[in-house]
């Protein structure tokens, strides 16, 4: 059955991610780009994590989310021990916390979509955890067609909506001035 997506503000959420390897490192690398405040548990950190992260070098003992749960967000699960994985994810089941674990779809809660980002503009896709090459390729190809500059239309026309918003009562005029000024936008950019 496919994942519903949905859109999440992480601006000073909490996320805890247990695991210190490179898969854990680029969660929370996404994780901070949308704001979100990372802790990482591992019993070694085996490559770069951000330097904003809390890291943390110790195994994982079920007090690691007992003791923070009120405040998590979600958890990740990137070990490379799949006892350990089952651990968190029924802990996290049993607190109500989204958990994502790695590579194991049925262990899942939610499931990490690819992402395509240009500021505000974020494209997520899914193949419901079945094949991330699926999701690779069909991300690929939403790249290929964005115009580069898609952020940058995108926070004008926020302007323009808001401005338009003031000024202009009907709805449908409203839509009309929309529709005109990301044509021009797009041809412009193109």
């Amino acid at each position: 059955m496919a994942y519903f997506p949905l859109m999440v503000d992480l601006k000073d959420k909490r996320i805890l991610i247990i695991g210190g390897g490179e898969t854990a490192a680029r969660k929370a690398e996404l994780m901070q780009d949308f704001g979100a405040e990372v802790t990482v548990i591992a019993r070694n950190f085996l490559c770069s994590f951000p330097k904003e992260a809390e890291l943390i070098e110790k195994s994982f003992e079920k007090e690691d989310i007992l003791s923070r749960a009120p405040e998590l967000f979600l958890i990740i699960a990137a070990t490379d021990e799949r006892t350990v994985n089952e651990e968190i994810a029924g802990l996290s089941r049993e607190l109500r916390i989204p958990v994502n674990v790695v590579d194991d779809e049925p262990l899942c809660s939610f499931t990490f979509p690819a992402v395509i980002r240009e500021d505000d503009v974020v494209v997520s896709v899914s193949s419901g955890g079945k094949s991330p090459l699926v999701t690779q390729y069909v991300k690929k190809r939403i790249k290929e067609i964005l115009p580069p500059d898609i952020g940058y239309i995108n926070d004008e026309m926020g302007r323009l909506r808001k401005k338009t918003r003031e000024s202009v009562a009907d709805q449908k005029e409203r839509r009309e001035i929309y529709k005109e000024a990301l044509s021009n936008l797009l041809n412009k950019n193109s």
